[in-house]
């Protein structure tokens, strides 16, 4: 990290303020995937821990939001 971590830093840009994390902006796209099948497509809020299914179509749709789901 000495030699190359403040560079690397440097060429990246440096945070100025934290990423303050809201229920309103906790949204990610998430799947869980089991054998046989079994798997799920949804909306995770992470703070929340809310859940809206999504169809694999829908999950694979990059310009389905949030918004579009509610």
């Amino acid at each position: 990290w000495s030699v190359h971590g403040t560079a690397a830093v440097d060429h990246f840009g440096r945070l100025r303020e934290p990423i303050k994390l809201t229920p309103q902006n906790a949204w990610v796209k998430d799947y869980y995937w089991r054998s046989g099948g079994d798997h799920a497509h949804y909306f995770l809020n992470k703070l929340t821990n809310e859940r809206i299914p999504l169809t694999e179509a829908q999950w694979n749709d990059s310009s389905y939001t949030i918004e579009s789901a509610r």
